[in-house]
């Protein structure tokens, strides 16, 4: 039995995945929170590389995630309702987005 928490667990499965290891062992624990056998854990994944936050130090960031199980895109602004980003920071939000799209398309069909 696997001893880690279940966000650590979400974590390992989505991390096999992604680097192409162990994926019956990852598409099962995936199934497995799919049917709500893990329902209090999200299946959200956020994009490790994003590191934005508002230019005017207010503490607002940025958040992109992709939904492991139908490969929805979740762009999030945390912490408030607008954001004002430098011309770099957008272009790392854009990357971000653009990354979240290609793994969720490997990831199949996204629901509308």
């Amino acid at each position: 039995m696997d001893q880690r928490g279940p966000h650590r667990r979400v974590a390992h499965a989505a991390h096999q995945l992604a680097r192409g290891g162990a994926p019956v062992a990852a598409r099962a624990f995936l199934r497995d929170l799919r049917f709500g056998m893990l329902a209090d854990v999200s299946a959200y994944s956020s994009d490790q590389d994003l590191s934005v936050s508002d230019v005017t130090g207010n503490g607002v960031e940025v958040d992109v995630g992709t939904n492991l199980l139908n490969g929805r895109i979740r762009l999030s602004l945390l912490w408030t309702q607008g954001i004002y980003l430098t011309p770099d920071d957008a272009e790392q939000v854009a990357h971000a987005l653009l990354r979240a799209a290609e793994r969720g398309r490997s990831l199949g069909p996204a629901s509308a």
